[in-house]
């Protein structure tokens, strides 16, 4: 299995930002941010956000489980506030 996530450019062509095997991605829509979450095997996926320069971001880690996250080094699980940024 792949995931492939693409970006329209302003000039309108389309580029190929992340090919990832393995996973699935799915887009988390809150009103004014389009987030999206990295699913694959373990508890633990990261969200990302576009900085509206051609970039993503890492935002915060949704935990599958309590502590799904607990062993794994420059991850932090999400909460209310780090969602909203």
């Amino acid at each position: 299995m792949h995931t492939y996530l693409y970006e329209k450019n302003f000039d309108g062509t389309i580029k190929r930002k992340f090919n990832i095997m393995g996973v699935s991605a799915t887009e988390i829509i809150d009103g004014k941010n389009i987030d999206f979450r990295i699913e694959g095997p373990g508890f633990c996926h990261p969200i990302y956000r576009s900085n509206n320069k051609n970039n993503y971001e890492y935002i915060c880690s949704e935990e599958e489980i309590t502590d799904g996250c607990l062993r794994i080094s420059n991850v932090y699980p999400c909460t209310e506030t780090s969602r909203k940024q």
